[in-house]
């Protein structure tokens, strides 16, 4: 998931030798289909399609989901790279 600054991370990913971007993920169908036409490369609504196909994610989403995804990545094996600290939310927040 890219929000605003994911779109700059997908660049980077994709100029980088020796790197694949393999697809960029956003529940927004508009912010997805404009940033992989851009790269022309894969897009998915859900995070989770890319659970296990992928060795590296960037975390560029709000805050609160922050925790989830990049936990749902680690266990799945990928490196990841998480734009905010993480905290684990109680549950009765």
């Amino acid at each position: 998931m890219f929000g605003y600054l994911g779109r700059f991370h997908a660049q980077k990913y994709a100029q980088a030798a020796g790197c694949e971007l393999v697809a960029v993920a956003d529940a927004r169908q508009e912010a997805r289909d404009q940033v992989g036409a851009e790269l022309a490369v894969r897009t998915v609504a859900d995070y989770r399609e890319l659970l296990g196909a992928v060795d590296a994610v960037s975390v560029v989403t709000q805050t609160p989901a922050h925790f989830a995804i990049t936990r749902d990545f680690l266990n799945a094996g990928a490196h990841v790279l998480s734009r905010s600290p993480l905290r684990k939310r109680s549950r009765g927040t």
